[in-house]
């Protein structure tokens, strides 16, 4: 919703969780994920300054959780997400990755693992949509939402072209919901706010 603008993606992230998940935990997992699509839609975005952002926005909803919502005994967003990228760049392969992370940082509900894996199989993935999503859905745990946060950051930096034809047109079969249509919407919010 605000491309380029990490704060307002951020704000928007903490919003979302102020119902059900006002701590600084989930602001940071949050806003790792909010700004990290944020610095991928832009042009000339990397994988790594799209991982930069994600750090950033963990920082920044953090000390926003910290400030207006609870504080949650938990491990940090931001190391868990840097020991995930670690081992995504160790790693010799994406199966090597998942290995290696799923070992390290865990791929729970816990959003402290969830997330972090997410980023380090983005990394691992190198970008690409369809293995950032495959290394989410095969790490184990909470792969729904490992794959759906690893595949935002991946389609948003790659974009649908990324995507191989024939599974957007199963996706697009499956959902009663015209995917498309919502995107091209969204999409058309995010660029008048640029």
């Amino acid at each position: 919703m605000h491309p380029g603008d990490l704060e307002a993606a951020v704000e928007l992230a903490w919003t979302s969780c102020l119902p059900t998940h006002d701590t600084q935990i989930a602001g940071a997992g949050a806003g790792a994920i909010a700004a990290g699509v944020s610095e991928a839609l832009m042009p000339g975005a990397s994988v790594f300054s799209v991982v930069d952002a994600c750090l950033q926005g963990a920082r920044l909803g953090e000390k926003i959780g910290r400030e207006r919502g609870r504080i949650s005994p938990m491990p940090s967003v931001v190391g868990r997400i840097e020991t995930a990228v670690n081992e995504a760049i160790r790693a010799t392969s994406l199966e090597d990755a998942i290995r290696r992370i799923g070992q390290t940082v865990g791929s729970s509900v816990l959003i402290t693992e969830s997330t972090a894996a997410a980023v380090g199989l983005f990394v691992a993935a190198k970008g690409d949509p369809l293995n950032s999503v495959v290394g989410g859905t095969n790490i184990g745990n909470d792969t729904d939402s490992t794959a759906a946060m690893a595949g935002q950051l991946a389609g948003a930096l790659k974009g649908i072209k990324a995507v191989p034809a024939d599974l957007v047109q199963i996706l697009t079969e499956a959902n009663e919901e015209d995917v498309p249509a919502m995107a091209e919407s969204l999409t058309r919010i995010a660029w008048a706010r640029l």
